[in-house]
């Protein structure tokens, strides 16, 4: 899969991927299984408010190998710093996030002030190319 559901490439992006963080409350969330792999334990005690958790690792490897999880990893714009990565289907991301009304109408007062980011105000060029002697 090559899309995401989320990035931390923007600080607004940051911003939205935690306001919509679930409260993992069953073994079949992909956050069971990330949270498994995190603290490397056999179980987990539910629920878990992932609000509460202040890092997260990406990628990260399970006991089967790498975990799929549906980020923008790397693929951040040079010029902005948003991500450029599609993004996926929806039935995918609710796996993920909580995309509900609720929580949509909860988030929207706190994502009402835009953030700044330092690669909003830098515009790549490209360098003159050098004087040949």
């Amino acid at each position: 899969m090559d899309c995401a559901c989320f990035s931390l490439c923007h600080p607004e992006e940051v911003r939205h991927f935690f306001n919509r963080l679930p409260i993992v409350a069953a073994r079949d969330s992909p956050w069971y299984a990330y949270l498994l792999a995190v603290y490397h334990t056999d179980a987990i005690p539910l629920p878990v408010d992932m609000r509460t958790l202040g890092a997260f690792y990406l990628p990260l490897g399970d006991r089967s190998g790498q975990m799929h999880i549906p980020w923008a990893g790397l693929r951040c714009n040079s010029t902005d710093g948003r991500s450029t990565a599609p993004l996926c289907e929806r039935s995918v991301c609710e796996r993920w996030l909580n995309l509900s009304e609720a929580r949509e109408r909860w988030a929207r007062p706190w994502e009402a002030e835009l953030l700044p980011h330092p690669l909003g105000h830098i515009r790549v060029t490209k360098w003159p190319a050098a004087a040949s002697s």
